[in-house]
C-alpha cells in the first residue's frame, strides 16, 4: 500500500518504509470482526435468506418502479434484519448491541492505525520530509479488497505533512539522465499463477527495469 524510499538511500545502507495491506487490516482487526459476523449469519439462516433476498432488487437505481420492489422487499425482510442487527446481545452484563460495539470498535482501531502511521513516518524521515506519491489508480478488482489511495494522501495532509503528486505515465521507461524512453524491463521471474506456470513458466517483471 505504502512504500516509501528516502532520497539519500544507497543499496548499503537503504532507508525506506513499507506499509502492507496485512498490517492494516491486522490493526484495524477487520478480518476477526468480520469472521464474528459471519459465524453469527450461520447460525440465523432466517437472516442469511433476508440478506440474499434483498440482494435481487437494485437498491441504487433511478427506475421509481425498481426501487419500489426494493422497499418492497426492505420492508418485507425489516422485521428479521432489525432484530438480528438491532437486539444480537453477546455480553449480557452491558447489555449493548454486539454491532454497535463492533462499529466503535472498529473505529477506534483506524484511529489508531493511523496515528501509529503518522508517528512512524516522522520517526523514519523526520518532521520536514517532503512526500512524492505517484498518481496510480487501480479499478475494483472481484475478490479482492479496496486499498486506500487518496484516503492516504488526505491522512498525511491532515497531520501537517507535505505531499506532492507526480505523474506516473512512463515514469518505468523513461531514463532519468537523458529523459528518454530507453528502459525496457528484463528480468524474468516464476510465474505467480500456478495455472499458467505449465504453459509460462517465466514471466518478465513489469516492477524491475
Amino acid at each position: 500500500m505504502l512504500y516509501f524510499v528516502h532520497e539519500n538511500s544507497t543499496p548499503e545502507q537503504s532507508v525506506k518504509f513499507r506499509y502492507t495491506k496485512q498490517q492494516q487490516d491486522k490493526t484495524w482487526k477487520t478480518k476477526k470482526y468480520r469472521r464474528i459476523l459471519q459465524d453469527l449469519k450461520a447460525q440465523d439462516p432466517d437472516v442469511v435468506q433476508a440478506e440474499q433476498a434483498l440482494s435481487q432488487q437494485p437498491s441504487s437505481t433511478v427506475s421509481v418502479e425498481d426501487f419500489g420492489r426494493f422497499l418492497q422487499a426492505r420492508s418485507e425482510q425489516s422485521a428479521v434484519l432489525s432484530r438480528f442487527y438491532g437486539h444480537t446481545i453477546t455480553n449480557h452484563d452491558n447489555g449493548y448491541p454486539l454491532f454497535r460495539k463492533i462499529c466503535l470498535s472498529a473505529y477506534f482501531n483506524k484511529q489508531r492505525a493511523n496515528q501509529k502511521l503518522i508517528q512512524d513516518l516522522r520517526a523514519k524521515f523526520g518532521e520536514e520530509a517532503v512526500f512524492v506519491v505517484g498518481n496510480w489508480s487501480a479499478p475494483h478488482a472481484r475478490y479482492h479488497e479496496p486499498i486506500r489511495g487518496l484516503g492516504f494522501q488526505r491522512l498525511l495532509k491532515k497531520h501537517g505533512l507535505q505531499v506532492y503528486l507526480i505523474d506516473k505515465y512512463k515514469t518505468s521507461r523513461c531514463c532519468p539522465t537523458c529523459h528518454n524512453e530507453s528502459l525496457h524491463t528484463f528480468r524474468r521471474v516464476p510465474n505467480p499463477r500456478p495455472y499458467q506456470r505449465e504453459r509460462y513458466p517465466t514471466i518478465v517483471c513489469h516492477g524491475l527495469l
